[in-house]
């Protein structure tokens, strides 16, 4: 009976040592499940993604970046009126958050709502005048309103702000392409 008894002793043991080392693992925080869900949307797992970010914002319901990371997750899943509502809350805890705003742009240029994407990345530039991404973006969403002279115009500022950028080639072409669209 004793070896019985410390058997379902150690068994318990293990059973709550190895829940611990789970908590420790997510850091049974709100930065640690921001870190998984990361992870998990980096990998394209969308959905655990937002559940690891629900759980942050459940432990601290102010948690802007959370907020703002899930609203990716839920954009990523093709939700995007979720992203904008999570995007909204991130703006409201946090409103000087330019990458909010930045990523509630791309959702409205998604939805092909070019005037609120604008917008959203006017205040995302005012916010941070060297935030060459949100030049970039805004430079897509004036061409896809029509605005072909802005475009042109934030794209060239995109490349200054950026000259080692990636896509360098690729913009410069479209900034080329654009240019010959206005001649006649």
């Amino acid at each position: 009976m004793d070896r019985q008894r410390t058997f379902g002793v150690l068994i318990i043991s293990w059973l709550v040592f190895s829940s611990f080392m789970t908590a420790c693992s997510l850091g049974g925080s709100t930065r640690g499940y921001l870190n998984q869900g990361i992870s998990h949307y980096n990998s394209g797992d969308y959905g655990q993604a937002v559940a690891d970010y629900s759980k942050a914002i459940e432990l601290d319901p102010n948690y802007a970046l959370a907020y703002n990371n899930r609203g990716n997750a839920y954009a990523g899943s093709g939700d995007l009126e979720q992203a904008i509502a999570d995007y909204n809350k991130a703006i409201e805890l946090d409103p000087d958050n330019e990458l909010a705003y930045n990523n509630r742009g791309i959702a409205y240029a998604d939805l092909d709502d070019y005037e609120q994407a604008i917008s959203d990345y006017s205040k995302a530039i005012e916010l941070d005048s060297n935030f060459a991404l949100a030049y970039k973006n805004r430079g897509n969403a004036y061409a896809g309103s029509g605005d072909l002279e802005q475009a042109i115009a934030d794209f060239e500022y995109y490349l200054e702000l950026a000259p080692h950028a990636p896509n360098r080639a690729e913009i410069t072409n479209i900034i080329e392409q654009l240019k010959s669209e206005l001649s006649p």
